[in-house]
């Protein structure tokens, strides 16, 4: 077990689609982590990694659904304000609306559907290493203030 995780991530659960069975991993290494997001998120599923034991973090749950290469991440957050409570992940410039898109039953605004698995990881990484996200936060959004 990597020390910078031994208190802070507890649990790493993700279901592949793929596969039968989902995996719960407490105090997950990075080796692991990187494992789930390459098995679910070419693949299609869940991945889900709570931050249980850092009080004090912004961010307690980081959640990814995935179908067949596209992506979307979604923050739970220990915000005092409710509107930002969910934060989801939007492309990182300005891009104009392009429409949306169908992911899973719900149509979603494209910009919030990511196919780049480096997104992934990065986000991944910086929430691992620091069980709470700064410089990943600048492209999460509220569902209260979308992109024009």
């Amino acid at each position: 077990m990597n020390d910078l995780n031994k208190e802070g991530l507890r649990l790493l659960n993700y279901r592949c689609r793929v596969e039968d069975e989902p995996y719960n991993i407490e105090h997950p290494d990075w080796k692991e982590i990187e494992e789930a997001i390459n098995k679910v998120v070419p693949n299609g599923g869940f991945l889900k990694l709570y931050n249980t034991t850092k009080n004090d973090a912004y961010i307690h749950l980081l959640g990814i659904d995935s179908i067949g290469g596209q992506f979307r991440i979604v923050l739970l957050t220990n915000s005092d304000d409710h509107k930002k409570s969910i934060l989801e992940w939007w492309e990182p410039e300005d891009s104009p609306f392009r429409g949306k898109t169908l992911f899973g039953d719900d149509a979603w605004d494209n910009r919030t559907i990511c196919t780049n698995i480096n997104t992934a990881y990065e986000i991944l990484k910086e929430f691992y290493t620091k069980q709470d996200l700064i410089e990943g936060l600048e492209n999460m959004r509220s569902t209260w203030d979308i992109k024009p």
